[in-house]
């Protein structure tokens, strides 16, 4: 009984943190595409605010790559955060 207590503890705690860390990650996520989306509408977005600039289209990030500047400069820009890549508008 004891030892079946301890399992259940240690999975809800688990699954607590890995929560917890989503939230986290969705929460920068949404932050940055927030400023970006904010920079672009007022003519401002030459680079993500605390993100650096991808040194390449397939960096693993957290990165920005803005597509006016970076490559050839056509395409379209995103951020990639925890491997996770979002194309901006």
């Amino acid at each position: 009984m004891v030892a079946e207590d301890a399992a259940r503890l240690a999975h809800v705690a688990s699954a607590r943190t890995r929560a917890r860390t989503d939230i986290r990650r969705t929460s920068v996520l949404a932050l940055t595409i927030g400023a970006l989306v904010a920079g672009y509408l007022t003519g401002q977005a030459s680079a993500a605010p605390g993100l650096p600039s991808c040194q390449s289209e397939d960096a693993p990030g957290p990165c920005y790559w803005d597509a006016t500047r970076d490559g050839n400069g056509t395409g379209r820009s995103f951020v990639v955060v925890d491997g996770q890549v979002t194309y901006l508008p």
